[in-house]
């Protein structure tokens, strides 16, 4: 079904769609215990996600990157992808005047 998704969001071009499409592919990826494969998904949906207006798409990919390298051992990086998603999660409570706390609920540790 996810990549039914990814078909039909690139028959539209839509960037918000194909960007949650990645997404989605990249933690299932992750699940699947395919890293390489989920890292890519989760980077395509992080360059599709930096020139959208929203910023919430890319603390997704961000926080589901940091997720991955933080499994992988790769603690480092983890926190660098981790931070750059606070800053931008900082920024949507005061773009918006509310706090988006449920992308945090997607952390696995």
């Amino acid at each position: 079904m996810a990549q039914l998704a990814l078909k039909l969001a690139e028959n539209t071009k839509n960037q918000a769609a194909l960007a949650q499409a990645f997404n989605i592919l990249g933690v299932l990826a992750r699940r699947q215990r395919h890293p390489a494969q989920a890292i890519q998904h989760l980077t395509k949906s992080l360059e599709m996600a930096e020139t959208m207006p929203d910023p919430g798409v890319r603390v997704a990919a961000l926080n589901n990157l940091a997720d991955l390298f933080h499994a992988a051992g790769q603690k480092t990086y983890a926190m660098e992808e981790l931070k750059k998603a606070v800053v931008i999660f900082a920024e949507i409570g005061v773009e918006t005047g509310s706090m988006k706390s449920e992308i945090w609920m997607l952390t696995e540790w």
